[in-house]
């Protein structure tokens, strides 16, 4: 299963329409549409699914749990000698293709 490529951008629509878009050969391919973007936050979560989308641009997405995981061990208090190979694993793993 493959996504739209990246980068993905937010743009409006000048009605009121605030969509999410990826610019091809100077062409705006929709995404998503925000009917309400006052409402509920689609804002802010339109904002935030573009940063996580660019964000993880040429990962393998299998493995964005495992990269999370690892580097949360990292920042406990209860660390063990083996979290950073763990977290080498995982980002190797996420730059694999699916």
């Amino acid at each position: 299963m493959s996504h739209t490529p990246e980068p993905w951008t937010k743009s409006h629509n000048g009605r009121d329409l605030e969509l999410i878009v990826q610019e091809r050969a100077g062409f705006n391919m929709v995404i998503a549409e925000l009917k309400h973007p006052d409402i509920g936050g689609e804002l802010a979560n339109a904002a935030r699914i573009v940063a996580c989308v660019n964000g993880c641009a040429g990962l393998n997405p299998a493995a964005y749990r495992e990269i999370i995981e690892a580097a949360k061990c990292l920042f406990t208090t209860h660390r063990q000698e083996n979290d950073w190979d763990r977290l080498r694993k995982a980002l190797t793993h996420a730059q694999e293709q699916p």
